[in-house]
């Protein structure tokens, strides 16, 4: 079974939609089965060919993304992308990338020696950062 997939090249200083948006714009106007499940966020979309018309089948296949199936939260199924062609790079962002990106940018911060990073599964999607001192003050 195929899965549905919308891409999409954010425009500066407005908000990117999240999938569920997605999703309730499409309802007015699409059958359930039509509606995106993947939502892939893009600097640019290559144009292919003389005519420079968008290859659907290509940005699939640069794409390689790993099986999805019904249960994932939005965050498992949102990703970030470079589909330009020419550079022969790619990078897709999710659930546990992500967290290990906070991760990592909290431990740069000085003074710290440990870090951590969860999902809150609540509905909220938001990533949790937390971090242990290199010293603690005595209380």
């Amino acid at each position: 079974q195929e899965t549905v997939g919308v891409v999409v090249v954010p425009t500066k200083g407005i908000q990117v939609p999240g999938l569920r948006q997605l999703c309730q714009h499409a309802s007015h106007r699409l059958p359930y089965a039509k509606w995106p499940q993947v939502l892939v966020l893009v600097e640019a979309i290559p144009r292919l060919g003389a005519t420079g018309k968008v290859s659907r089948s290509a940005i699939a296949k640069s794409l390689d993304l790993a099986e999805i199936h019904d249960g994932l939260s939005e965050l498992d199924v949102t990703f970030e992308a470079d589909l330009m062609v020419n550079t022969g790079t790619r990078e897709i962002s999710n659930r546990d990338d992500a967290t290990a990106r906070v991760a990592a940018a909290l431990a740069e911060a000085p003074g710290v020696e440990d870090t951590a990073a969860v999902l809150d599964t609540t509905g909220s999607n938001v990533i949790i950062g937390a971090v242990t001192p290199a010293t603690a003050d005595p209380v």
